[in-house]
């Protein structure tokens, strides 16, 4: 990939890992999943390893 996106979507994102291989091409990666849970676990993980460009989302709640 030659010049990158500025925006990656990862749908069914369960613990974000899609979402982080995204944002290393892409300004912004969004990680969405149907639950909760998944939108917490994805945040954990986005914190853990300094990923200031993934923002992750959950379906049955407003986005965060």
């Amino acid at each position: 990939m030659s010049g990158g996106a500025e925006d990656a979507l990862d749908l069914c994102a369960g613990s974000g890992i899609g979402a982080f291989v995204l944002s290393r091409h892409s300004k912004r990666a969004v990680s969405s999943d149907l639950t909760e849970a998944r939108y917490q676990i994805c945040g954990f993980n986005c914190a853990l390893n300094n990923r200031d460009n993934v923002e992750a989302v959950a379906s049955d709640s407003t986005a965060r």
